[in-house]
């Protein structure tokens, strides 16, 4: 089947664009339209292009985009009726990720059998965390999974953005970063040794900083395969720390801890506890179960650990604002709004708000962060190339007095 690239627009306004494995256009206009989707264009792809892409669909793992459009198409077909296996086998036809499509019959296939959808997601965890599959299992029971699946469609949504504005902040100092190592390395091992060479046949005298860089040319240029296996064996190292419980207690503990780097993270952290919790117990989940499920999905074992003990003291009959103060991690102003929330009721609208406000907190720190990142970057390459500027010319002051 020939594959097109679509462009349409949801009812929010959002704009979706993918390429798709499609048997006709119309056919996918059609089902586009019956997603609720505003078809803006269709074309269909080259075949020498369809078969590039068929090739690297092969390799390409299952994206958080790739959720997305499922758990929406998933959603828009339990609202509309649909048979849940007939509409399952029609999101396979129109998946292009051969991953996904594989992932999303095999659960078609436990359906049938006579297994609910969360049973069936459950049995891939790598996909479908423990929060997706508890979210969908609290739908089926209370008869809102649709409701639930747009609320999981929602959430994916907001988590993909900050992750993008993230890396989008992250990029310029690395790509900056890495080509700085490329140049001086390329610097120090194939130019600096001919103009030492040089240097030294003419019995010019090498200054302090030409030596510097000359011990360090040579310690690169004949030591390298050292260096490979003291890196390498770093690396693996400290991955195996990494992957142990207290290793990784110690890093995530560590990352919070960083300067500038360190509050923007607790921010980031802080808004996806305040939401995931938020969502939970809008879908119907008990405040302990929610905690639970929360505190295994959360990327940070500091924070896991916190909201652990919270929900024991919670089981014992503290209020949620209690352990989270006492943790020292979470501001004032969090826990005023969680004890308000838990005084009125209304802890579930006060989450949200939390969650909300951090987003934003988020948005301004990458802001400032990006602009404390770009200074600081340019004296540092600066530095690195008046250094090296430096030591390459002062030796040749000083041949040119050689020769006077």
């Amino acid at each position: 089947m020939p594959f097109y690239h679509y462009k349409a627009q949801d009812e929010s306004g959002r704009v979706l664009q993918t390429i798709v494995e499609y048997k006709n256009e119309e056919t996918l206009s059609a089902n586009l339209a019956k997603m609720g989707l505003s078809v803006q264009t269709v074309r269909i792809i080259p075949d020498k292009i369809s078969r590039f892409i068929e090739v690297i669909e092969r390799f390409k793992s299952i994206t958080n985009y790739d959720l997305i459009i499922f758990t929406r198409q998933l959603s828009t077909i339990v609202n509309s009726g649909v048979n849940l296996i007939e509409g399952l086998r029609g999101i396979s036809k129109q998946t292009r990720n051969r991953k996904l499509k594989a992932v999303i019959n095999d659960i078609t296939g436990q359906i049938e059998t006579g297994s609910t959808l969360s049973n069936a997601l459950e049995t891939y965890p790598s996909v479908f965390n423990e929060m997706f599959v508890n979210m969908i299992r609290v739908g089926e029971t209370g008869g809102i999974l649709d409701s639930v699946l747009e609320r999981i469609s929602e959430m994916a949504i907001h988590e993909t953005e900050i992750t993008s504005k993230i890396k989008a902040a992250m990029a310029y100092p690395l790509i900056v970063i890495t080509m700085c190592l490329l140049v001086v390395t390329s610097l120090l091992v194939f130019v600096m040794p001919k103009f030492i060479a040089l240097f030294e046949a003419a019995g010019a005298d090498l200054p302090l900083p030409t030596k510097i860089l000359l011990g360090a040319s040579t310690v690169l240029s004949r030591g390298w395969p050292i260096f490979l296996i003291l890196f390498s064996a770093a690396g693996w190292l400290f991955h195996s720390w990494l992957k142990s419980e207290k290793g990784r207690y110690c890093f995530d503990r560590i990352r919070l801890s960083i300067p500038l780097f360190g509050p923007l993270y607790s921010k980031i952290l802080i808004s996806r506890f305040t939401r995931l919790l938020a969502e939970l117990s809008k879908s119907g989940v008990p405040l302990l179960s929610a905690m639970e499920v929360v505190g295994r999905t959360i990327d940070n074992k500091v924070l896991s650990q916190i909201i652990n003990g919270a929900q024991k003291a919670v089981a014992q009959g503290q209020n949620l604002s209690d352990p989270l103060h006492l943790s020292g991690i979470f501001p004032p102003m969090v826990i005023q709004m969680i004890t308000v929330g838990e005084k009125t009721g209304k802890l579930e609208e006060m989450l949200t708000e939390i969650s909300g406000f951090y987003n934003l907190e988020v948005e301004y720190s990458l802001r400032n962060l990006t602009s404390w990142i770009e200074p600081v970057m340019i004296i540092i390459m600066g530095t690195i190339v008046g250094f090296i500027a430096l030591s390459v010319l002062l030796p040749i002051f000083n041949l040119i007095k050689l020769f006077k």
